[in-house]
C-alpha cells in the first residue's frame, strides 16, 4: 500500500520525445551490460534516461544531492515534491530556460469517481 503525497509537487519536462517502447529496449541492454550495478529504486529507467540525454544527466547531478527528484514514468518528465515555493526556488534557477515547469497539488482522490 502507498501512501498519499500530501507536499507540492513541481513538475518538470525538458520537451524531449522519449519513446516508451524505445526506454523498455534500452533498459533491457543496460541490465545486460550493467549486471552487478543496482537500478535506481524510484525508476529503474533513470540510469537508462540519465545515460542517454546528457542535459538531464547535468540537471541531475546539480540537484540530486539536495533535492529527491523523481522519472516520471518511463521519462521524460521529472518532479520533486516540496512543502513551500522558498524551498524549491534554487531548483528553479538550475532548470534550463527552454523546460517546462508547473507548480501542482496532489489529488487526494480520482475526480472521475464521481461520475453517473
Amino acid at each position: 500500500e502507498t501512501s498519499a503525497i500530501t507536499e507540492n509537487l513541481l513538475v518538470i519536462n525538458p520537451k524531449i520525445h522519449n519513446s516508451t517502447k524505445e526506454m523498455f529496449k534500452l533498459l533491457e541492454v543496460w541490465k545486460g551490460k550493467n549486471k552487478f550495478d543496482s537500478l535506481n529504486q524510484q525508476n529503474h529507467f533513470w540510469n537508462v534516461f540519465i545515460e542517454n540525454n546528457p542535459k538531464i544527466e547535468e540537471f541531475y547531478n546539480q540537484i540530486a544531492e539536495e533535492y529527491e527528484i523523481n522519472l516520471s514514468g518511463s521519462g521524460s518528465s521529472m518532479f520533486i515534491k516540496y512543502k513551500d515555493r522558498v524551498e524549491i526556488d534554487n531548483v528553479i534557477k538550475k532548470i534550463p530556460t527552454n523546460w517546462r515547469l508547473f507548480f501542482c497539488k496532489p489529488l487526494q482522490y480520482s475526480p472521475i469517481c464521481y461520475i453517473k
